[in-house]
């Protein structure tokens, strides 16, 4: 409300106001100053609440960012200006390095555009030897397009060959390979030392995937078990309330006693084995004799896939048994 502002400030009515601006009475630097700063005590605070917002918020964070970035560019302008002044004196066609440069890529031209003269006048060639012959003749006699056709596609295919053939493109062809080979030599280091971290990586995942499996097998042969012998129990107790807690029961077997002081139920015929007991039967101390027959190898495949599956199964058993 410009006019309410002008005519508060200046204690006359709107009226009054709107005459004083049509005879141009009224400065329009004075009128401007007025306007701005009622409108400042208007919305005193408004940018601060505003700022609060999910708007402001986020106008001002990409405020900062923009600031950031205009930080990253001023670095970036300065230290890179150094450097375009030593490429553009590098490269001054008046300067000795200059004139060099221009030599060289002017024969990288001429090179280049000798192999595409080659590869043309081969097409030429061949082209000309198709469409001169007796069987395109004859097909051209005949209308028949599709044979025409073939005949300029092999004589196409021919050139190409005939090209790659020439002495200048094998030339061009070895230094190609040359430049591929040694940066094969440069990056192999590089390569083995992933291709180490890679294989390691992917052992231990494989380690972990056996181990997790036969950890779910042990747990699947304890649950039949317990299923299986449950109806034993149940008759053996008769009415006693065997669900009690005076002990955990470890009729079945377990891989590991988890802390010391561990309770369990023992039974009738079971043997405890001390801590080194049971690391020299883990690493397979206690012998186990393995039979077999009726096996067929019919690919060398097969006996790693045998010799795997004995281990598994002897794994199991030692682990539940």
């Amino acid at each position: 409300p410009a006019i309410d502002y002008l005519a508060e400030t200046m204690g006359v009515s709107n009226k009054e106001v709107y005459e004083m601006v049509s005879k141009g009475l009224i400065p329009g630097a004075e009128a401007a100053k007025v306007i701005a700063d009622k409108m400042g005590e208007a919305n005193s605070g408004a940018m601060e609440a505003m700022s609060k917002t999910f708007s402001g918020l986020t106008s001002t964070k990409e405020g900062l960012e923009q600031e950031l970035q205009s930080a990253m560019g001023e670095g970036f302008t300065k230290a890179r200006k150094s450097g375009l002044e030593a490429q553009n004196a590098f490269l001054d066609p008046e300067s000795e390095s200059g004139k060099k440069m221009s030599e060289a890529y002017n024969l990288i031209g001429v090179y280049k555009a000798s192999l595409e003269n080659g590869r043309e006048e081969a097409w030429r060639k061949a082209i000309e030897d198709a469409m001169n012959s007796d069987e395109y003749l004859a097909a051209q006699r005949a209308e028949n397009g599709a044979k025409m056709g073939e005949i300029l596609a092999e004589a196409e295919l021919e050139a190409e060959i005939a090209y790659r053939e020439s002495e200048e493109y094998k030339a061009y062809e070895a230094s190609e390979k040359s430049m591929v080979g040694k940066l094969q030599v440069a990056l192999v280091d590089d390569w083995q030392h992933f291709g180490y971290e890679m294989g390691l990586a992917f052992t231990k995942g494989r380690a972990n995937a056996v181990n997790a499996y036969i950890e779910q097998e042990r747990a699947l042969m304890i649950a039949e078990r317990r299923a299986e012998n449950s109806g034993i129990l149940k008759s053996r107790l008769g009415e006693f309330d065997y669900s009690a807690n005076y002990g955990m029961s470890e009729a079945f077997g377990m891989s590991r006693v988890p802390y010391d002081n561990f309770p369990a139920n023992l039974h009738e015929g079971e043997r405890v084995l001390t801590a080194s007991e049971a690391r020299e039967y883990q690493n397979g101390a206690g012998g186990v004799t393995v039979n077999i027959s009726g096996l067929t190898i019919r690919e060398e495949a097969d006996i790693e896939k045998v010799a795997h599956e004995i281990a598994r199964q002897i794994r199991l058993a030692q682990m539940i048994s």
